[in-house]
């Protein structure tokens, strides 16, 4: 399995490109290569070695700035993981032991260990009344793509589930997942728009209906 790794870096999120290549190039199982897309404001110094990096340096959204690195991706899986996280030496390894069309890395959440629940399509529905990220980081096959939207995981998740996609996750965790005062401004829990937002696609994809 060839497994592409990318991330993108923008609000001054380039500062932790050097420890996030650094986990990268750390991994056992060893990474076919490796992708950074800089976005506006990326706050990045200087480039280390032992990655590809894309520039787009107009304001956009998340899918459109990953979608970047997508089509750039030769590997036959792709993986992105979030610049500020930390990602554990077993991540691509554990990756690399499931056969499904999705694979969801395990993961631990805030340095409090507490791992995220198991990928169930079910789940999905949930979301229609609270906001959780059930499904962490994914790799998936080479010719699925983002939407240009700024929650780029739940529409590529709903149109794979329509399509029949198979999803598997690994056994162990492999990263941690950090929630930061300073970070990309996602909506909370409790905000309304969040779930607007996942009621838009559950609507879009067919999974719920009014």
């Amino acid at each position: 399995m060839k497994i592409t790794v990318f991330t993108i870096a923008y609000n001054d999120y380039g500062r932790f490109i050097p420890r996030w290549l650094k986990s990268v190039q750390s991994q056992i199982y060893p990474a076919h290569e490796v992708i950074v897309v800089l976005g506006d404001n990326h706050g990045l110094e200087e480039k280390p070695t032992g990655a590809k990096f894309i520039h787009h340096d107009q304001p956009a959204t998340m899918g459109f700035l990953r979608n970047l690195a997508v089509d750039a991706a030769t590997g036959d899986y792709i993986f992105y993981f979030s610049a500020d996280d930390i990602l554990f030496g077993n991540a691509l390894q554990e990756i690399s032991k499931i056969n499904a069309d999705i694979i969801a890395l395990r993961y631990y959440q805030d340095n409090k260990l507490r791992v995220t629940p198991e990928i169930i399509v079910e789940k999905l529905k949930a979301w229609k009344t609270q906001y959780t990220d059930v499904f962490g980081y994914v790799a998936f096959k080479k010719g699925l793509r983002f939407e240009d939207t700024n929650w780029p995981n739940y529409p590529l998740l709903f149109q794979a589930y329509t399509k029949k996609y198979t999803f598997g996750r690994t056994k162990e965790p492999g990263a941690v997942y950090i929630k930061r005062p300073d970070g990309h401004g996602r909506p909370v829990v409790n905000h309304r728009w969040g779930y607007l937002a996942i009621e838009k696609y559950l609507l879009q994809y067919g999974l719920i209906t009014k």
